[in-house]
Parts: C-alpha cells; structure tokens; sequence
C-alpha cells in the first residue's frame, strides 16, 4: 500500500475495531491520523474528541446531528478525503462495500474488514501468509481475528514441515450485547442458554493459504456457560491424502532389496517421516527388513516401520520406487530398461489407485527412462513423478572436487545434467568453490585446472557405479542418502535446488523426456526447472544426453 513519506490515514467507523485502530496509527511515527468518522453523536464519538482526533460525519445530517449534541466536528467524510492517503473502514458488514466506490471515484487507497467480501478488494491479507502480495495495491481486505489466528497456526505447522492439510471449524461467541436483536448467543454470562451460532468466519480461508480447506460450521446450538468475553475455539483435523502441502508422515518404499531397505533405513535415522511401509513383492523379505529397522528406532528419533503392501501407499505423502532388477556387473543401463518397465506396469496403477494424491519417486535404474515410463503409466500430472537423477552423481562431483581441491564439500557448486548414466555430463561452466567460478579459483590460489585434470574427475563421476559393483556387488549407502535428501526436500516443502530427474519440455530445445536438470523441489514436487545458463558445447551434450533416453524410451515402445 501507500510507503515511503508520512501515511496520511482516516478511520471510517468509531467502533470496538476502529477505536483500537484508531489508537495503533495515531501511535505509528510514520503515520498521521487525519480523523475518525462515525455516525453516533453519543459518549462513543466523545472519547475520540479526548483522545484528540478530530471528529467527522459521514455526510451533512449526521455532522448537524453530532453538532446539534455539542460535539466539535471537523467536516464530512467527503471533506476528509481531500486530505488522506488511506482509509481503514472499520464501518459495519456491509457499510463499507457501500463507501468503497466512493473511495475509488477519490482515488484514495483503503482497508476493509473480515466481515465484507474477500471480492470487494480481490485480496484478504494476513501477514503471516501473504504480506508481500499486499505492497503496492490500491486496497486488501483484512481478515478476522478468527481467520487470523488459524492461518498463523496452520502456517506455523505448514514450516516445520507438519501440515499436509486442514480442515477447521470456528466456534465463537454469536452476538455482542447491543446485537441482541439477532437471536443469537449473548456475549455475557448465561449459563445453560442455547442459540444459534451465526458468527462463524472460517469459510474462504483457502484464500489466505492454499493448504486450508475451511468450512463452515452448522451446529444447530452452542453452550455459552462462562463465555463472558469475545473468544473462539479452534478445531483443525489433518489429513495426509491431499492438497499441496505435504504433512511429514507416511512414506512408502515400494521395493524393499539393497536400496530400498537400505533407504528405509536411512529415512528412518533422519526424523523426516513419522511412518515408513517397506513393500515388496517378497513378503517375508519386507517383513524381515522392517523388523530389523524397527529394532534400530530406540537409538532415533519416534517413527514407525512396518511392512505392507501396495494398498498401504494410501496416505503416505511420498512413494518411493526402488523395485525391479539391480544394475549387475558388466550390465550397461539400457539393458534393464525392457525388464523393469514390465515391473512398473505391474505396481504404479496400483500406487495410484490406493493413492492418487501421492509425489512418486523413481529410484530404479535406468532412472531417467523409468522416471519417463512412470509418468506415462501413472497419469499424474509431470511435477508429481520425479526421478532420483543425477542427485547422486552430483554429490559424487563434490567430493571429487572437494578432494582435488582440499575445500569443503559443502563450499563446492557444481552440477551433474542430462542423463544418470553413460552419456552424462558435467556442466564445469557452472561450477564454483566458495562463490569463485573453478577457472577463476584455480588463478588465485594456483592450482591446476588442467582439461585433463577435469577430464579424469567426470570419468570418475561416471563410472563410479561400475567400479563400486566390481567391487562389492551394487551400490546403495549413498543412493539412499540422495533419496533422503530428495524425501526431505518434498516433505519440508524446502524449495531446494536438486538435480532430479523431470521431464523436460522446451529448456535447451528439448522436448518430452525425462532428464536431470536443477530444479526447485517442495510440497508440489517439481516446481520449476531451473535455465541455468550453459556453455555451447554443454547444451549440445545435454542434447545428446536427451537422445539417449528417448532411443531407449523407444526401444522399450514407451512412446
């Protein structure tokens, strides 16, 4: 709204709400109260005459009137808007959407009530939720108390990453003693008096904030038995099925060999989810692998792991897939592809039956094919299926970097694109140690940035899977910590930047595939791909890398 010089403001409506907005801007040093408007001429406009404010009326009949019983008026409402910024109406439901064309005709930016329209103003602030939205408009909509108090709950369960979605009913006091009139539930002492309950505000909270389905509550009576002061009962259920807002609880592994278990395992050392169900179409070796995780949860922080089946995805916010044939020695990716597309179409219809609301998360290989194959079968929309990716081999390029260099991994930007597998490659036009550009980093500090320097440590990255399989049988310490990364990301609504596996449509003239590439990763799955600016000869590598899958895409008759 208005900024930058002293706020000129009035109030509209001298009443329990505007006497304490009145009191709030006359306190503020970059604000200046013009005046208060009312229609009363009794003690309620006196006391804002001792206060000082200078009294109006909202037209000549009520100015006589409030002169008439020796009150010192100031002017009109109309006289009043010459000399303001901002009016806050704080008039009765329904008043104020009669003063709004007014306001707008003068070209003078105001602040409505919860009690009017959220469309009288198109925006209905709280700013818990939505402060930035507010800066610059010509008007808002402020909220009730009631409104106000289940958003900044919701919203602080929906940070801590624990809120998935609510459902909420509002019980308040119906009626104010001078509103007796209306039949409702008085705000005094009245043991055992029942009533109706019209003042319930809680429908159209969605406004506010996406994850709250709010409705409105019908009970046909109220005890108001020691109820002597305005006050509201908050009854919010949480729910895990749906929304976008995802609350930490269930997740699903379905899969339950080296990676999969060994992710359940990981998962459940983390504190990121509340319940873990390992799946598998060998019962007993999900069974087994869930009884040896659960033995491990005293040394961790509360979770529950259980073994199940695909019916039991239901409710989890996460399902993980980690079936399917283990990458061998000596096996190439693409020769998986035919025999794990078969296992997919065998369980994610499933999945999405027991659970149509639910992020899938692709961790078996080749993954970026499979990720493809998944979104294909599931039907879900593209930022809901998302592969593991080069999530991994990124890390890998860290700690490679982090070696040759002597820095911290952590303090080490560099990214793993295109395709997990043979034709990845390393965007080295993106990478940076300590905020320094690594051609830039290595002049400073003379270190050697030789081609074949780089050249060895992709090679590495690459082949990294190959050479732990050579040498212990699979890899799965380090997948399971990106897929708890990537979880982590996804449940705590992170907004993180991972190079997951999505599909691809128009970023680097690349179409309808699944490929890596960084990506902002929350509650909603994918929210965007990331354009990061790339070299010539990167770009066509990623094209390359795109090719790649959609030939195996293909040969799989996935198209």
């Amino acid at each position: 709204m208005t900024s930058g010089k002293e706020i000129r403001a009035a109030v509209n409506g001298y009443g329990v709400i505007g006497k304490r907005v009145a009191d709030a801007v006359a306190k503020q040093d970059d604000m200046h109260l013009v005046g208060v408007v009312d229609v009363a001429s009794d003690w309620r406009t006196r006391v804002a005459l001792d206060r000082g404010f200078a009294l109006y009326g909202p037209g000549k009949e009520q100015v006589e009137a409030m002169r008439a019983a020796g009150l010192a008026v100031a002017g009109t409402l109309d006289s009043l808007l010459d000399d303001v910024d901002i009016v806050v109406d704080c008039t009765p439901k329904k008043v104020a959407a009669t003063n709004v064309e007014t306001y707008r005709k003068r070209r003078v930016q105001f602040i409505v009530e919860g009690g009017e329209k959220h469309a009288l103003t198109g925006h209905s602030f709280v700013a818990e939720s939505n402060y930035a939205s507010a800066l610059g408009r010509d008007s808002t909509r402020v909220v009730s108390c009631n409104t106000t108090s289940v958003v900044r709950t919701l919203t602080a369960l929906k940070r801590a990453g624990l809120l998935r979605k609510a459902r909420g009913t509002l019980l308040r006091r119906a009626t104010d003693p001078w509103e007796s009139h209306q039949g409702g539930i008085m705000n005094t002492l009245l043991p055992g008096v029942h009533g109706r309950q019209p003042g319930d505000r809680s429908a159209g909270n969605d406004r506010r904030d996406p994850c709250l389905d709010a409705g409105r509550a019908r009970g046909e009576s109220l005890d108001c038995q020691d109820r002597c002061r305005h006050g509201h009962r908050d009854v919010a259920t949480m729910t895990k099925g749906t929304g976008t807002t995802l609350f930490a609880g269930k997740v699903a592994v379905v899969g339950a060999g080296r990676v999969g278990s060994t992710f359940a395992y990981t998962l459940a050392a983390s504190a990121v989810a509340r319940e873990i169900v390992l799946i598998d179409a060998d019962g007993e070796r999900a069974e087994g692998e869930a009884m040896d995780i659960a033995h491990a949860v005293p040394f961790f922080s509360p979770v529950t792991v259980v073994a199940g089946d695909l019916a039991d995805v239901a409710d989890a916010a996460v399902v993980v897939i980690a079936a399917g044939a283990a990458q061998r020695q000596g096996a190439a990716r693409p020769a998986l592809l035919r025999r794990n597309v078969e296992v997919l179409r065998g369980i994610v219809p499933q999945i999405v039956r027991a659970n149509p609301d639910a992020l899938l998360l692709v961790a078996t290989n080749p993954v970026d094919a499979l990720t493809y194959a998944t979104l294909r079968l599931s039907g879900l929309p593209p930022a809901r299926v998302l592969g593991s990716g080069t999530v991994l081999d990124t890390a890998r390029l860290r700690a490679e970097l982090s070696a040759h260099y002597g820095v911290d991994s952590r303090n080490v930007h560099a990214y793993v694109l295109g395709e997990h597998g043979d034709s990845e490659l390393v965007a080295w036009s993106t990478a940076t140690l300590a905020n320094v550009h690594l051609p830039e980093y290595c002049r400073l500090t003379e270190m050697p940035c030789e081609p074949q320097d780089m050249s060895a440590i992709a090679a590495r990255v690459r082949d990294a899977a190959y050479e732990i399989i050579q040498r212990k049988g699979s890899t799965n310490f380090a997948i399971a910590a990106a897929l708890t990364r990537i979880v982590k990301a996804l449940v705590r609504d992170e907004a993180s930047v991972l190079t997951v596996s999505t599909q691809v449509e128009g970023h680097y003239g690349i179409r309808d595939v699944c490929l890596s590439l960084p990506a902002v990763v929350g509650a909603a799955g994918v929210q965007r791909v990331l354009p990061v600016p790339l070299a010539d000869d990167e770009i066509t590598g990623l094209r390359r890398c795109a090719e790649a899958v959609r030939n195996a895409i293909a040969e799989a008759g996935l198209e």
